[in-house]
């Protein structure tokens, strides 16, 4: 460590801490910032110069989201500076809450709001207990002490504790260091008295910057620097430089970060030798060693230039808008480089925010795209000798791919809460659309496994044969289609699946198949040579839907209005068990043959169904809700899966597991990309009742009765219904509900919500909160009587005397003839009115 503060003090006594002096600067002018009482959050937020402490995505996000509903990202904010609470908790809600309004907003883009964005801005907010943080020198710095990073959502609370103590340890021992730092930041108005910026910057610029400005040939990148060698030697120096310049302009134009996992930043490691940049699944950008490079260009905008004749290359693209790749000699680029580039960067824009992420971005380089922002860094690479080239190329090996993690963790959380406080309505209006997309959004291939993951195997079969009209049972096997289904199936012999399928849907008078059951429609058959064909006339007469699916496949025109949803929701119940959740031996009548013959298959239960899908899509993230989690046996319905939904339990994680199911004697686990969410009325049962272990795997969330939504969001203005404040009276309610019983049983605001008149609110008073009432206090009136008041419940008799029964002996009779006997009122609308008054009066 002390080599550390060594080379920092070296670099900052060359430069004079010139390169990194514009944090103080920003601390000095903006700490304490944004303004969370600004009349304009949104151009406050603008007004703040973050500079590259953050992803440009995430200033612009804080920006589109303080302008798309001000109040909620006011409060997200507020919530993430409250000192009151754990700085992990406010963090992991940060997070959470941005990408549920983000989704609001638009539920095609990502809200870039991750633990490196809260730490920006909680130093400017309070930068003498919080400073800056990035993965790259965490990483670093884990790597010196010899400890073991966490995992991402939990590295920059760890990173500040591990800081901290580097500060004490080390930054504020060396007396030379701290005389250097404050000669060079005299004149700052931000002085630093903790040190954490400081100690941040030495993790950087020791750690981080200073290693990627110098060529070292015994680091791991040396194969991107050999790869990128083979691209930029040969003299092009100029031609490179101006290509990163173009790239530059992209990368701003559409607010890309290097990283962003929507780029591919890929030097081609073949003979091809050409840097290409794709975007989502687009290859918008390229560059050979030859001296070509590539553009992709709108349909129509390309339609109206008239360059065909200095083309080298011209592609259609398909999707939506219409492009065009075009490549070409790199000085008949230069000729007209302003118009080309113009069309280059509209076509780009335009494309780029479709997606989420691109399956490409495992292949992106960052290393190297980080030179597009930086051409300075190119200098070593035109500077370095063949031998350079020949000592890289002996010493370099391929490096390892790197296991796909999905960039959010798993989530496993229960909401819970008294009847009526929204639970399902989070779930509904605040998650969903986190996992639901437009159809034109999605690629073909997914496009074409939406419609073959629910078909049957013996239509898809025919729609292969239909395709191939002839073919060999192996040709069906490895056609494109049937890998699709194959990839959602749990068959485990496929050729022996299809060669059943095959002869069950054969004509009853087939010369070649003598197999005794037959099911309709029979569309199949075959010949002497064991080749089988479609029977087209009967798949049009009787099955044409193969047909419709064929041609939507290769058409591929996705439907704009369509919504693809990437979850599932079930409702747990005293008789939902393992086999509908799981897996199971479930009857199945054939109906096709109208014989009601009954067979039993094995059956995919809902969370097997959703994990194939999500297994098959890691690029996205899919979800199942599970409503009144707590009314089911979890213990049972879950099974051995229990352990599986941990987190690091999951595909792709440290400690991932798997294990054989029961009925089907597959392996199985549970993907990365799977969020499970439940809710649970705590009136029902309370979570200390619910099963130990469910409890431990999740995070619980409480949702309490929220008065002021009747006044913000409700029906009637401010809350009034006349001179009645419906806000006061649920308070009152539950007041008196705490008291007599406890929180786990209060009123929730959504009875409230949408009265807009005297006859929806005794609707409301007549039809759920007595009932609720008469089920929480088991039918005692009386203390119903102390909840609603007088106007409600009244007192029937009490005479004290033994007389009101009928003669006969029984002991305590006395007693019983005391109680006092209560009932409920029946209202009119007026006498209504004066009840639900004396309420609160």
């Amino acid at each position: 460590m002390n080599n550390i503060l060594e080379r920092y003090k070296t670099i900052i006594q060359k430069d004079q801490l010139e390169a990194e002096i514009y944090k103080w600067d920003l601390l000095s002018n903006y700490r304490g910032r944004p303004d969370l009482d600004a009349e304009d959050l949104a151009a406050e937020i603008k007004s703040i110069n973050y500079h590259n402490l953050m992803y440009r995505l995430s200033s612009g996000m804080m920006q589109r989201l303080a302008a798309f509903d001000q109040d909620r990202y006011k409060q997200i904010l507020q919530r993430l500076i409250n000192e009151d609470e754990d700085l992990q908790l406010r963090i992991d809600r940060f997070i959470e809450e941005c990408n549920a309004l983000t989704a609001e907003d638009d539920p095609k883009i990502q809200s870039y709001h991750d633990e490196r964005a809260a730490s920006v801005i909680l130093t400017f907010k309070n930068p003498d207990k919080y400073t800056f943080y990035k993965n790259s020198y965490y990483k670093k710095l884990c790597e010196v002490l010899g400890i073991q990073m966490v995992k991402a959502g939990q590295k920059f609370v760890h990173y500040l504790k591990i800081l901290k103590q580097f500060r004490d340890e080390y930054v504020l021992k060396d007396r030379e260091l701290l005389e250097l730092v404050d000669r060079y930041t005299a004149d700052k108005e931000f002085k630093d008295p903790e040190r954490l910026l400081l100690s941040q910057d030495i993790l950087y610029q020791a750690l981080d910057a200073n290693e990627r400005s110098q060529l070292n040939p015994s680091t791991t990148k040396n194969l991107n620097y050999r790869i990128l060698a083979r691209v930029l030697g040969n003299n092009n120096e100029e031609r490179v430089r101006h290509f990163f310049g173009l790239i530059e302009k992209l990368l701003n134009a559409i607010e890309l970060d290097t990283n962003d996992r929507r780029l591919c930043f890929n030097p081609r490691n073949d003979s091809s030798k050409q840097i290409s940049i794709t975007i989502n699944f687009r290859l918008v950008a390229m560059l050979k060693d030859s001296g070509t490079v590539g553009f992709m260009i709108r349909e129509d905008d390309f339609n109206k230039l008239g360059i065909s004749g200095v083309l080298n290359r011209e592609t259609e693209f398909a999707g939506d808008p219409r492009c065009k790749w075009i490549s070409m000699e790199y000085n008949d680029f230069l000729n007209m480089e302003s118009t080309l580039t113009d069309l280059w960067l509209k076509a780009c824009v335009e494309y780029a925010p479709l997606g989420l992420r691109s399956s490409y971005h495992k292949h992106h380089v960052e290393e190297i795209a980080t030179l597009a922002l930086n051409p300075a860094g190119l200098k070593p690479y035109f500077e370095a000798t063949p031998e350079d080239y020949e000592r890289l190329k002996a010493t370099s090996g391929e490096e390892p791919e790197e296991t796909y993690t999905h960039p959010m963790k798993p989530v496993n959380r229960i909401y819970y809460g008294p009847p009526g406080t929204g639970k399902t309505h989070t779930i509904n209006h605040s998650l969903v659309n986190l996992y639901t997309a437009k159809e034109t959004t999605i690629t073909k291939e997914k496009f074409t496994e939406n419609i073959l993951k629910d078909l049957k195997w013996w239509q898809v079969i025919g729609m292969v044969l239909y395709e191939l009209k002839k073919a060999k049972v192996q040709d069906i096997v490895e056609h494109p289609w049937i890998k699709i289904k194959s990839s959602f199936s749990q068959v485990k012999n496929l050729r022996a699946n299809i060669w059943g399928h095959l002869q069950e849907r054969t004509p009853l008078d087939s010369e070649f198949v003598k197999v005794q059951i037959k099911r309709q429609p029979h569309i199949f058959d075959k010949d002497e040579s064991s080749t089988w064909r479609i029977l087209s006339e009967v798949v049009e007469d009787e099955v044409p839907e193969l047909i419709d699916w064929i041609e939507q496949i290769e058409s591929f025109n996705p439907n704009p209005d369509k919504v693809i949803k990437r979850y599932k929701f079930t409702t747990f119940h005293q008789s939902f068990t393992y086999e509908d959740f799981i897996e199971g031996i479930k009857p199945v009548m054939d109906l096709e043959q109208g014989d009601g013959e009954i067979r039993y298959e094995i059956r995919d239960g809902i969370f097997k169904e959703i994990c194939i899908e999500a297994r098959n899509d890691p690029d996205n993230r899919y979800a199942i809700f599970i409503d009144e989690i707590n009314r089911g046996n979890v213990a049972a319905i879950f099974g051995e899966l229990i352990t599986l939904i941990e987190e690091d339990k999951r595909e792709g994680q440290r400690n991932a597991m798997s294990l054989v199911l029961p009925y089907s004697k597959e392996d199985f686990s549970v993907p990365g990309n799977l969020d499970i969410y439940g809710t649970m009325n705590t009136a029902d049962r309370s979570i200390e009742a619910l099963d130990t272990a469910l409890r431990r795997r999740f995070s619980f969330e409480e949702i309490q009765p929220n008065p002021e939504l009747i006044r913000n969001v409700g029906t009637l203005e401010d809350g009034l219904l006349d001179d009645l404040d419906l806000c006061e009276l649920l308070e009152t309610i539950n007041q008196r509900i705490e008291i007599l019983m406890d929180r786990d049983h209060l009123i929730g605001h959504s009875y409230f919500l949408k009265v807009a008149s005297w006859s929806d609110l005794q609707f409301a008073f007549e039809n759920e909160i007595i009932p609720l009432l008469q089920e929480y206090f088991y039918g005692d009136y009386g203390k119903i009587g102390l909840v609603l008041g007088g106007g409600f419940v009244e007192l029937v008799y009490n005479n004290n005397s033994s007389s009101v029964f009928a003669k006969f002996n029984y002991e305590g009779v006395e007693d019983l003839a005391e109680r006092e006997v209560y009932r409920l009122i029946k209202h009119t609308a007026d006498s209504f009115q004066e009840a639900v008054r004396l309420i609160v009066n």
